[in-house]
């Protein structure tokens, strides 16, 4: 979850049939939704682009005007070190996700992947 120019957007997490918070079994879910924040009100949820696989236990972080969405769990597989990115449109959506280089690749350079448009 994270906060953008009056919105929070939700990426990923546990399906709807995890019944406990550290199974490491149940598949993530791909969806995005963001809702706008005002006034302390929030809603109406709106779906957007999803992601290419379903995550949880994940971090997402925003950098260089860019969502980072990665690791975490997928599949019921834990420690994936896998990364995606996309971009907020002009309308609040989000433009297609794609994949970039994990972060235990050797030689990876973080800050000078993120920039990569």
């Amino acid at each position: 979850m994270f906060g953008l120019a009056g919105n929070i957007y939700v990426v990923n997490g546990d399906g709807m049939n995890s019944v406990n918070p550290n199974e490491q079994k149940a598949d993530g879910i791909t969806t995005v939704e963001f809702a706008s924040a005002h006034n302390g009100e929030v809603g109406p949820w709106t779906s957007t682009q999803t992601t290419s696989k379903g995550r949880e236990k994940h971090i997402t972080w925003l950098a260089f005007g860019q969502i980072i969405n990665g690791e975490g769990i997928y599949s019921g597989s834990p420690g994936s070190s896998e990364l995606e990115k996309s971009m907020v449109n002009p309308d609040s959506t989000l433009a297609a996700w794609n994949a970039m280089m994990g972060v235990n690749a050797p030689g990876r350079k973080c800050l000078q992947r993120c920039g990569d448009r």
